[in-house]
């Protein structure tokens, strides 16, 4: 009697048994409706239209899911480069029902999968204490355990540490997996306040001005001076050849009495200032030597000797002074 119902028992775990893989590979046609839209996903996909692609997959899902359409679901966000979107749906795509069985979806799931490290890469986030972090201003989310997929390129990882948050950029490349270690910011170091005895004010003493150098003035002047005689003595060469030579020719050369004498005045006249110009500039050629020898004189003595012009009225002369 015993053997009777261990066998009978046997039996029926095996019927179960046959049951349940029945139904794990039992095929779930599409509905019309679903028909329908998988015919426009894949039109959109085909143009390259993605973003209509993913819309109506995922209309047809939220009808029944279906495994076929979960892959081409993942298919068209790889596409978009939504990395993380397109492995959510191959993992569901793995273990859902649908209108392919296993091993048919599982071919297609790992043709599928191979393709992701061409575009997309890893980040392995390890966070220091309990945190909420972002990628790419993305949605805030626990400090993950598992790697995030990711596009290739440069990416922003930010963790809400308090009070201040810390971000990370980071490079991704295809098929490798970044770490990212986020930790919170050290504090700034506290600085003790320092006091500062003030300081004795600083005596400046007045500038002094060096007493004025003699010796450049007389040179100036006797530079000047001398300049003025040089001046002088050229206007007398002039004038003696536009006026006194002349007038003196016309004096020598003239035959009438009645004009002698006014001739001879203006001959007189031209030699008068003459006289006076050559004097003049004589003398003050002298002066200019005799200030410019001073100067050259005491350049070397100025304390023991000092020679000053002077000038008054119609009156000048030098004061030498030991």
């Amino acid at each position: 009697m015993k053997t009777q119902l261990a066998i009978a028992a046997l039996v029926a775990c095996l019927l179960l048994a046959a049951t349940a893989s029945a139904q794990d590979h039992e095929i779930i046609a599409p509905t019309p409706e679903q028909a329908s839209l998988r015919d426009l996903a894949f039109k959109a996909f085909g143009d390259g239209d993605m973003e209509t692609a993913i819309v109506m997959f995922e209309r047809s899902l939220s009808i029944r899911e279906l495994n076929t359409t979960w892959a081409n679901l993942g298919r068209a966000r790889w596409k978009m480069g939504d990395c993380a979107g397109a492995v959510e749906a191959y993992d569901k795509a793995q273990v859902g029902p649908g209108d392919a069985t296993q091993a048919e979806i599982g071919e297609t799931l790992r043709r599928y999968r191979s393709q992701l490290p061409e575009t997309c890469g890893q980040l392995l986030l390890e966070c220091k204490g309990e945190v909420e972090v972002q990628v790419d201003g993305g949605e805030r989310m626990a400090c993950p355990s598992e790697p995030v997929w990711v596009k290739v390129g440069v990416h922003e990882v930010t963790a809400h540490f308090a009070p201040t948050p810390v971000t990370r950029e980071v490079q991704v490349e295809g098929g490798f997996v970044r770490e990212v270690i986020l930790a919170p910011a050290a504090p700034a170091p506290k600085v003790e306040p320092k006091i500062v005895e003030p300081e004795q004010p600083l005596v400046v003493a007045p500038a002094v001005e060096p007493p004025a150098d003699e010796g450049s003035a007389l040179a100036t002047f006797g530079w000047s001076t001398g300049g003025v005689g040089v001046v002088l003595l050229g206007t007398v060469v002039l004038l003696d050849a536009v006026r006194a030579t002349p007038a003196y020719d016309l004096l020598r050369d003239n035959q009438d009495p009645a004009q002698h004498d006014s001739l001879k005045a203006d001959f007189e006249d031209a030699q008068a200032v003459n006289q006076v110009l050559f004097f003049s500039g004589a003398g003050f050629v002298a002066l200019g030597v005799t200030l410019l020898l001073a100067d050259w004189l005491s350049a070397d003595e100025s304390d023991a000797l000092s020679i000053l012009p002077w000038i008054s009225g119609d009156q000048a002369g030098v004061r030498v002074r030991f």
